[in-house]
């Protein structure tokens, strides 16, 4: 089914699809597509490609390429064609700016993030800060970090003792 756009750039996701997106992001199998899950989810809610390209460290030309996948060929169509055992997932984020929350965050240490298509919409970004407990932060407070799937499952472990 050929999805409609407006500019080639927003998409209009169906409640089943977004349903499905939610339930494949909470999926850890690939990250490759898992991310690209997250960028159409975002695109969905209206956020533009050029935040999404920063966000994830990718272009902006890359952004619209999955978009016109999508749009072909729904979300099947965002499914990597070689799954590898060396994925990178970008779910860390490294602080580089700290006003205003000096005992929360601290500089050049890593932060795990929780997906959050309406504070991306906001450039915010929910991370599980010093106190444990996850809180929204302005996107310019972060870097993202890309991490093989190895070492983000045990950061993601030392993180929950």
């Amino acid at each position: 089914m050929k999805r409609t756009s407006v500019i080639g750039i927003s998409i209009k996701l169906q409640d089943q699809e977004k349903r499905i997106i939610d339930d494949s992001i909470a999926d850890p199998q690939n990250a490759e597509w898992k991310k690209r899950l997250k960028i159409i989810r975002l695109i969905g809610e209206a956020v533009p490609p050029s935040e999404l390209a920063k966000f994830y460290n990718i272009t902006e030309t890359t952004v619209k390429r999955y978009i016109k996948m999508y749009n072909e060929g729904g979300l099947e169509a965002l499914k990597p064609i070689k799954q590898t055992e060396h994925n990178i997932e970008s779910e860390f984020v490294i602080c580089v700016k700290n006003d205003d929350y000096p005992e929360s965050l601290k500089i050049m240490k890593a932060y795990q993030t929780i997906f959050d298509a309406k504070a991306i919409k906001h450039k915010l970004i929910r991370v599980i800060d010093e106190t444990g407990e996850d809180y929204l932060y302005s996107q310019e407070y972060f870097v993202p970090v890309s991490l093989p799937s190895d070492a983000n499952e045990i950061l993601t472990m030392v993180g929950q003792t």
